[in-house]
């Protein structure tokens, strides 16, 4: 991965790198402080596409908006992923599995297959079609992407599924947050949650620039919209998310503010239950993956 959060630094990377396949997965609101705008951020991942060998391929998602620039810069043939039925490598017929995860139909410019996903969060169907369009341009077949598509298990802190000994079930997506993965993070919650009561908790979104505050009062209009029984702010910027909350009518007396990890905690320790749903997801300085020892004990 080329990662950034200034102009220029992919730039360095696959000027080393070389690549001979490049992927863009999509064009969201993160590191707004330093790259301002939607259109800061498709310069800086534009940075890959010149790096790209000729013979290579480039790889984009067909349901972003942004991508059809992106592909008329390409020097390389190019590949696209998505829902959007003229992508090259396309997901439908999808169908929930709850906590067991997605089955959906693929088809590829030659073939088509049912695919069976055990990953939580319907935009991880989005990654999943991702690395099978990576895949199959590296010439592995359906059958091999099929049999590993159905053993991936997620990395720590992404959506993660944690039943604790006392009854609780923990979704850390605690690893990092933006606007757009904040939203995903509860939409999930409350594409799981079944009878359960739900409990999120949702801390500062960092190196958002101009739009932070806005962020986070819609994250906090989705939480009331969504219905979460609970919800439990940390840090300062998150306070945003409780206004926002309770801008569109959700309880006060269901939100508590807190200002740093350990308040949240002894917060936790009075409000949750065994059965309970406990999302935690904020910016990875916030730390709240912290909290799972503390939710332990309950």
């Amino acid at each position: 991965e080329l990662g950034m959060n200034l102009p220029g630094e992919i730039d360095r990377m696959a000027e080393i790198a070389s690549p001979s396949m490049g992927v863009i997965t999509n064009i969201g609101p993160a590191h707004l402080q330093f790259l301002y705008s939607l259109k800061g951020v498709l310069e800086a991942k534009a940075e890959l596409i010149p790096h790209i060998r000729p013979e290579g391929k480039l790889i984009l998602n067909a349901d972003d908006p942004w991508m059809l620039e992106l592909s008329q810069r390409a020097r390389c043939p190019v590949l696209t992923f998505g829902l959007n039925p003229e992508a090259h490598f396309h997901a439908f017929n999808i169908k929930s599995l709850g906590a067991k995860g997605f089955n959906f139909h693929l088809k590829t410019p030659s073939d088509q297959i049912e695919m069976s996903l055990p990953v939580i969060g319907r935009h991880n169907i989005m990654n999943a079609l991702t690395a099978i369009a990576v895949a199959n341009s590296l010439e592995l077949d359906l059958a091999q992407i099929k049999e590993c598509l159905c053993s991936f298990r997620p990395v720590k802190g992404r959506l993660e599924l944690i039943e604790l000994p006392n009854g609780l079930t923990l979704l850390n997506d605690s690893y990092n947050a933006n606007p757009k993965s904040m939203a995903h993070a509860l939409e999930t919650l409350a594409e799981i949650k079944e009878q359960r009561r739900t409990i999120a908790v949702l801390g500062d979104m960092l190196e958002l620039g101009e739009i932070s505050q806005d962020a986070h009062l819609k994250t906090g209009e989705l939480v009331a919209k969504i219905c979460v029984d609970y919800l439990v702010t940390v840090g300062e910027l998150a306070q945003g998310i409780a206004e926002g909350a309770l801008k569109v009518g959700f309880a006060s007396s269901q939100l508590y503010r807190c200002s740093d990890r350990d308040e949240a905690s002894r917060v936790l320790l009075k409000i949750a239950k065994s059965a309970d749903l406990v999302l935690l997801k904020a910016s990875r300085k916030i730390g709240l993956d912290r909290l799972i020892d503390s939710l332990k004990e309950i």
